[in-house]
């Protein structure tokens, strides 16, 4: 009877241990919270690439923060405890623990009974008895023995885990002295979901996929050239700006964030894969209404399904004529999109049309057409932008350098003509 107990509270033992596995191995070993973060980019990089990406990204700056209340102060700590996902609530540690504990204990004093009261009585000691209990206070043993490494582990990869999360800049570090023990404590926390906490995930994604294709970079214009679009934004204060070619909404989030109050995005993709991971991003950046009920975001990004080519007049007739036009899509239809852009009435005097990688692609069809066309026509008033590739820094670059140009719709010349 003993010994039926024991094996099914051994095989009980054994199926806790193997959830306790596959749950580290589905939930992020037990943090739902950094999962839901870090997420954003992995999952869509996993479905595309098959692969997930290492976090990159350089050194942050520990900063004074605000003053907190303790109860913020505790959740923080509470970051770093062990935490095990669902199982810790269907069994605790503590509780499992106490129960290894107990059953090896109790086996091994079974054996010690079994062989003392034998020997005592002058009987002959029943060997495969004691055997089997002292089997079963090793295998418990053990199972205690795992808990307080797993347990170790748990905390020491959290550890790392925060360490990692201040260095690239997605936690923030606060200070508060502690009158009760006169020393200064540091707390964390992650920083909340925003434009640019996506952008900086993008940008790592992007050095991860450069260095690991080696040099072919992720097609998002990058940090370079998006700081080139967001001070043209901020010079020319946009309310209206239309994006052909979404990708993952990069640009699209880097010109929205700086357009005036009020401002609107409208961003195009055809690709379906691109365009809704455009629109996750979109709203995790909060320039979109993150639910029903909430409030409108001050400036907004709408992300729109299909070919620019033949969704710009419905862009006309439900926003009318954009200030900024950002192509940066398919490169052979460079010019198409132009002419398209022109015979939709898309633009009106100071309108300014950007177009990414002309320099690159200068001698390649569509972006060839495009230049001559715009150098050589008096509707634009034209300009390029020198600047570097995309997630390389200038000293590995290339002798090609990539150049944004920006066409400016002359104010004498009527756009319906």
């Amino acid at each position: 009877m003993a010994r039926d107990w024991y094996v099914g509270l051994l095989t009980l033992s054994l199926v806790l241990s193997g959830l306790q596995l596959s749950s580290a191995f589905c939930f992020g070993r037990g943090v739902p919270q950094l999962l839901s973060h870090q997420g954003s980019v992995g999952n869509l990089r996993a479905i595309t690439y098959h692969r997930r990406p290492r976090a990159h990204g350089s050194l942050g700056v520990k900063m004074q923060g605000p003053e907190l209340k303790d109860e913020e102060l505790t959740q923080m700590e509470a970051e770093l405890k062990d935490s095990q996902g669902w199982l810790g609530y269907v069994a605790p540690r503590p509780i499992r623990k106490v129960l290894w504990g107990a059953l090896a204990a109790n086996a091994f004093w079974g054996a010690l009974i079994l062989f003392g009261s034998n020997s005592a009585n002058q009987q002959s000691v029943p060997l495969d008895k004691v055997a089997e209990n002292l089997v079963f206070a090793a295998a418990f043993s053990v199972l205690l023995w795992n808990e307080f490494r797993d347990q170790s582990n748990r905390t020491e990869r959290r550890t790392k885990l925060r360490k990692k999360q201040i260095e690239i800049g997605d936690r923030e570090v606060f200070e508060k002295f502690d009158k009760a023990s006169g020393r200064t404590r540091t707390f964390s926390r992650l920083k909340p979901v925003d434009d640019s906490w996506i952008l900086r995930r993008i940008d790592r994604w992007g050095v991860v996929e450069t260095y690991e294709s080696g040099g072919n970079p992720l097609p998002t214009v990058g940090p370079a050239k998006g700081a080139i679009l967001e001070q043209l934004v901020e010079e020319k204060k946009p309310n209206f700006i239309l994006d052909i070619g979404s990708f993952v909404g990069y640009a699209a989030i880097r010109m929205a964030r700086k357009q005036p109050a009020g401002g609107l995005t409208v961003t195009i993709e055809k690709d379906l894969r691109w365009h809704l991971s455009s629109k996750r991003f979109v709203w995790q950046s909060k320039l979109w209404q993150q639910y029903p009920w909430g409030e409108e975001p001050e400036r907004k990004v709408e992300c729109w399904y299909g070919d620019a080519l033949e969704r710009m007049d419905e862009v006309k007739e439900t926003y009318g004529v954009p200030d900024m036009i950002l192509i940066d899509a398919n490169t052979k239809e460079y010019r198409d999109y132009l002419a398209k852009i022109e015979e939709a009435g898309l633009v009106k005097p100071g309108t300014v049309v950007i177009a990414d990688n002309t320099g690159l692609f200068k001698e390649f069809a569509g972006v060839k057409e495009y230049l001559e066309y715009v150098r050589s026509s008096d509707k634009w008033k034209t300009e390029s932008i020198e600047t570097t590739l995309e997630y390389r820094l200038p000293i590995l670059l290339s002798p090609l350098h990539p150049i944004i140009t920006t066409l400016s719709w002359k104010p004498h010349v009527n756009p319906a003509i």
